[in-house]
């Protein structure tokens, strides 16, 4: 059976039942085409339009970038140039004469016996009959003296460390042969830095503070000293190790037998020892006798190795038993006219470290050794060597005159040093003549040097008084014996000489306390002068930051022209004025161009009054922003709260956090609330976190314990190796947290946090391991042995993976940063909308996702980037502090998001306290032997400049550079253009308009001012207190220091800060590139 076809409904109407005429159908298309292209036409005339805006507002927004950078360049200015004028009268040198002694004209008459020679020669003796004509002088850099004495209980300390009984040949030598070996503690003068060492060594004048400053300038000494003395009597100079008597004495030595090392790579521990050990040997043969006069050897291995791994360590052990295996084979190569001498030029503290500031960094250790009788000791004096530094010290100026009088050469001639009586007295201790006769010889000198300086300096009558009657009484003396022209006279007794010899004795000792009070002088009117710019500065930031109401960007070219006028006027006045008066010009030039700045300053804010608010605090978080700087600067007047400073810090630190929990509870919305009390306690945690690491200084003992480094070393403890794996497993996933929050976790940063920033991370950690495992192989460990013969290849790899960790970071953030989308999705929906009839039609919609954070979000690949290249110049303990410190960055961004305070000082303020916190958590102190000199070699094999400043420079101050990139995050955390709707993209221009008025822009600078100026007020707090207290006992101890490491460290944030306002701009121009191409794309849709 077929089945049944289905019935067809009606048909459909013929499409050619009216069939449109071929004619009529071109006409309508082309006119169709015709209006089609008149349309494109005019798209193409309104989107070059919309290019042409676009650009003209990039240009203004480039201008007004400008304009701020002038302004706070100018602020950079002032602040350079107040610490400048306060820096040049606190920390003042001394006048450095340029006579020189000369063999044939003594500073009085000279008395030598029948058969001493013929004075006035260098054969019999210029000054004093010479007792050696050639002379070894050994130094060993930080050789202190308890680690040359045998170990014995004290002070609660019953076990032997490292550095015990590792150098016994001095000690035995001096205990078994007083007659030929002397050993005694060797006083440093503070600052106790290798170069300033050196010029008190041979030139036997004292320091001043400043001068710890240079200790790697390196300049040539132009006074007189013991080796251009050598020099001058046709002497043989041979220099071995430390390159630094090159940089100081240039010329000076045997071209062809010296071997200059570099001094300065504190990882090398044997390359310099080993190879002043190689050459000094053979020089000593007697065949080789006639080829030099004196020898200078320089170790640098025991500092070295107190630098890396402090003196409690097997490192020092094996670098002292090599001292003491070299210093016997020396002994058996001296003849009986060559003197031996070994020496340090300072101590080191428990750490390896030395600037001064404890007993242990300047008690240095001296040993004199001569094959023929010579030392003795004064009676009541014993034969032993002293067991500690605290008996029987001689200062290490008093080195110079004693080796001069013995190698017969003049006494420099701005020497203040006195002989060593012990090399002086005779083996027999009754020799008080010839001690009477070289002190009389050095005291005369000092009287000549006295009578030169007052003259120079103008300082007639001041240096008088005391000097002159203690002067008087001994030259008295001694004419009343030997009559003015130094003969005839009666035999003397030991008594008599015993008393010439105390009268000349205390002349000197009391010239010496007269001239460190003359040079602790200050100008007071260059500090008065740099405190007053100071203060000036804060009051324009003041204005600047919290004072203009809504128009910093309008008011900043008015600012910098005027600014920059005066400062060309005031520095033209004051170099005339430094041409027609006596008037200095260093002092002038910088105090009228700074007048000149803050003058055009204040017209600018005066010609803008009308948009001035009085800077005061309207708020309980305003207020509060306002006494966290003030407080901590006031804090500074006190000895104990600066010493304790870490402490004060992270106290203030910890109320931001209690201002953050406060606005988070005013929160308008439980999801906020929630939110700014999360992030408030979170905050407030990760500081006490951070306190957990801490280096103590000397002041804080026993009340402090040092976590930095493990107990008794500068090394890090075991467990603290875990701590950078740990970071790298944790940092790029907390920051990723942070982005996915605000769905912000688009394009580049789903894979620079995760693998890039990652990897970074886990090369610094590996450079870290490499960095443990050279240091163990400087033990006995059976490990060490295992991988000794591989220690050059672990060095190369450890520079290598520290070098990719600093160049992925830098590199891949700075190529994100400055070149990657936006972290943002874009994309668009259909929505039915009411159009004008009343009837629903269709629209497009564009959705951006991540918009709500879009500017912070693409700031924060900068701020990560550098925090890794931070960590990399850190110990384990600071890498992980460094982490710490970016979260908890982030953890104020969000608190200050969540309580409204993004426009507030709280959160410049607060990472200005981040800056100081996280300096003293990354194991640091205001004292110079705190600085980490070793991580200026982290990522290379050698000094290179700039680079091993850069590194020691992000290492000192790693804190406040993070702190200081961070304030555009903070200030933009949370910020983001709002969406780009079709209305809105369709003929409102809103994005031009957003970039017309620049609001974020205006809200970085506020902060960028605010921040500076809440350093400003701690750095002008400390140096009002170092100035006001210039005569207290701690003045060069703690209130020196701590405005030293303070005005560094505010020019270091200050240039930071800077940048940061400048690389912004990368944020800024992407985000603004988007949403210009979301409008364009809105258009389209529409369409």
């Amino acid at each position: 059976m077929k089945p049944t076809k289905p019935t067809a409904g009606p048909s459909p109407p013929s499409l050619t039942a009216n069939p449109v005429p071929d004619s009529e159908y071109q006409r309508i298309a082309a006119e169709y085409a015709a209006a089609k292209a008149a349309y494109d036409r005019g798209a193409d005339v309104r989107q070059r339009a919309k290019d042409i805006v676009y650009k003209r507002h990039v240009g203004r927004f480039n201008r007004a970038q400008s304009w701020l950078l002038g302004v706070f360049g100018l602020v950079i200015l002032l602040h350079a140039a107040g610490l400048y004028l306060f820096t040049s009268g606190f920390l003042l040198t001394r006048l450095v004469l340029e006579e020189k002694s000369n063999c044939t004209t003594p500073p009085g008459v000279v008395r030598f016996e029948s058969g001493e020679g013929t004075p006035g020669t260098v054969e019999g003796g210029c000054w004093y009959p010479r007792k050696f004509n050639r002379a070894v002088v050994l130094v060993v850099d930080a050789l202190r003296y308890d680690f040359t004495v045998p170990f014995r209980e004290m002070n609660g300390e019953k076990t032997p460390s490292q550095f015990h009984d590792a150098l016994t040949f001095l000690y035995e030598a001096a205990a078994e042969k007083p007659q030929n070996a002397l050993l005694l503690p060797f006083i440093a003068d503070p600052p106790t830095t290798t170069l300033q060492r050196l010029k008190a060594l041979m030139t036997g004048t004292l320091p001043t503070f400043v001068d710890a400053g240079s200790n790697f300038a390196g300049t040539a000494i132009e006074e007189d000293n013991l080796i251009a003395q050598l020099r001058d009597a046709g002497k043989r100079v041979v220099q071995l190790g430390d390159d630094t008597w090159h940089a100081l004495f240039p010329g000076a030595f045997d071209p062809v037998l010296s071997r200059p090392y570099d001094s300065f790579n504190v990882w090398d521990l044997h390359t310099v020892d080993t190879g002043v050990a190689t050459h000094l040997l053979p020089l000593l043969h007697p065949d080789n006798g006639t080829q030099w006069d004196v020898l200078i050897g320089h170790f640098l291995g025991v500092d070295h190795a107190g630098h890396r791994f402090g003196p409690n360590h097997p490192a020092m052990k094996s670098k002292l038993k090599q001292m003491d295996t070299l210093f016997r084979d020396v002994v058996r190569s001296i003849d009986d006219d060559t003197l031996l001498i070994v020496l340090g030029d300072h101590g080191m503290d428990a750490k390896g470290d030395h600037g001064g500031e404890s007993d242990d960094e300047v008690q240095a250790a001296l040993w004199m050794y001569a094959s023929q009788p010579l030392f003795g000791r004064r009676p009541g004096q014993a034969l032993l060597p002293p067991p500690d530094a605290k008996q029987g010290g001689v200062a290490q100026i008093d080195l110079v005159p004693t080796l001069a009088l013995l190698l017969g050469l003049p006494v420099p001639f701005n020497n203040l040093g006195k002989p060593i009586a012990e090399a002086f007295v005779g083996p027999d201790g009754l020799g008080t003549e010839a001690l009477a006769r070289a002190a009389r010889i050095t005291a005369a000198q000092v009287r000549r040097y006295v009578g030169a300086y007052e003259k120079m300096q103008k300082l007639e009558g001041q240096m008088a008084g005391e000097l002159d009657r203690l002067w008087e009484g001994a030259a008295g003396a001694w004419n009343a014996s030997f009559g003015p022209q130094g003969k005839g006279g009666v035999r003397l007794g030991e008594a008599n000489w015993k008393a010439l010899f105390d009268a000349f004795d205390a002349y000197q000792t009391e010239t010496v306390d007269v001239c460190r009070a003359l040079w602790a002088r200050f100008d007071v009117g260059r500090m008065v002068s740099g405190i007053s710019v100071l203060v000036a500065s804060i009051g324009l930031l003041a204005v600047y930051a919290r004072g203009v109401t809504d128009h910093r960007i309008g008011l900043s070219p008015l600012i910098v022209k005027r600014g920059a006028a005066g400062l060309g006027a005031g520095v033209a006045a004051g170099a005339a004025l430094a041409a027609i008066l006596p008037i200095s010009l260093t002092h002038i030039a910088p105090l009228l161009g700074s007048a000149g700045i803050i003058a055009g300053f204040t017209s600018a804010l005066y010609t803008a009054r009308s948009i001035l608010a009085l800077p005061l605090p309207r708020s309980l978080t305003g207020l509060a922003s306002l006494l966290l700087p003030l407080l901590l600067a006031l804090s500074l007047a006190s000895n104990s709260y600066t010493v304790w400073e870490d402490r004060t810090t992270l106290f203030l630190s910890s109320t931001t956090g209690a201002l953050l929990l406060i606005s988070g509870l005013r929160s308008a919305t439980p999801l906020s609330r929630a939110r700014g009390v999360a992030n408030a306690i979170l905050f407030t945690a990760l500081g006490r976190l951070s306190s957990l690491s801490r280096l103590c200084r000397e002041e804080q003992l026993p009340l402090c314990r040092s976590t930095y480094y493990s107990a008794g070393s500068s090394a890090p403890a075991a467990w603290h190796l875990a701590l950078p794996l740990l970071t790298a497993i944790l940092l790029p996933s907390a920051l990723s947290a942070a982005l996915r929050r605000t769905d912000s976790l688009h394009h580049a940063a789903r894979w620079y946090f995760a693998i890039a920033l990652r990897t970074a991370l886990l090369l610094s950690a590996f450079a870290t391991y490499l960095e443990a495992l050279d240091g163990a192989l400087a033990s006995d460990s059976p490990l060490a042995s295992r991988f000794a013969p591989h220690a050059d290849a672990i060095k190369a790899l450890r520079v290598t993976a520290a070098q990719l960790a600093l160049g992925i970071a830098l590199c891949v953030g700075g190529a994100v940063s400055a070149f990657s989308a936006p972290f943002m999705d874009r994309g668009s929906e259909r929505v039915d909308l009411p159009d004008a009839k009343g009837k629903m039609a269709g629209y497009m919609k564009a959705i951006v996702r991540g918009e709500g954070n879009s500017l912070g979000a693409r700031y924060l690949p900068l701020v990560s980037a550098v925090g890794v290249a931070v960590g990399v110049t850190q110990k384990p303990l600071g890498v992980a502090a460094v982490g710490v410190l970016m979260v908890q960055i982030l953890a104020l961004g969000e608190g200050l998001d969540a309580g409204g305070l993004r426009n507030s000082a709280v959160g410049p303020v607060g990472l200005g306290l981040l800056g100081g916190v996280y300096f003293f958590a990354t194991g640091h102190q205001n004292a110079l032997a705190a600085v980490q000199w070793d991580a200026a070699f982290v990522a290379l094999r050698g000094v290179r400049q700039p680079w091993s400043g850069l590194l020691l420079v992000g290492n000192t101050w790693g804190g406040g550079v993070v702190a200081a990139l961070a304030v555009p995050l903070v200030a933009l955390w949370g910020a983001g253009g709002k969406s780009v709707d079709a209305d809105e993209g369709a003929g409102k221009g809103g994005v031009g308009k957003r970039l017309a008025k620049f609001p974020q822009l205006a809200g970085v600078a506020q902060a960028v001012a605010t921040f500076m100026l809440s350093q400003s007020v701690v750095v002008t707090g400390a140096a009002a207190w170092a100035g006001w207290l210039r005569r207290h006992l701690m003045v060069y101890r703690v209130f020196g220091p701590r405005f030293m490491f303070g005005a560094a460290g505010m020019l270091v944030m200050d240039i930071v800060a800077l940048l940061a306002l400048l690389v912004v701009r990368w944020a800024f121009l992407s985000v603004g590139e988007v949403y210009r191409s979301v409008a364009t794309q809105v258009r389209g849709c529409r369409e």
